[in-house]
């Protein structure tokens, strides 16, 4: 699956999912969601 399929799946449940640009998405939700990898972000 990709993330075009998922928002417009949303889509149909709640408008909002039209209005994100996945091209802003970034990796810090991926790489925060396993907490095995002890991810540390920068301050930035």
């Amino acid at each position: 699956m990709n993330i075009e399929f998922l928002l417009s799946e949303c889509a149909e449940f709640d408008k909002d999912f039209d209005n994100i640009d996945p091209k802003n998405l970034s990796d810090f939700g991926v790489e925060i969601r396993y907490p095995d990898d002890m991810y540390n972000p920068d301050q930035n």
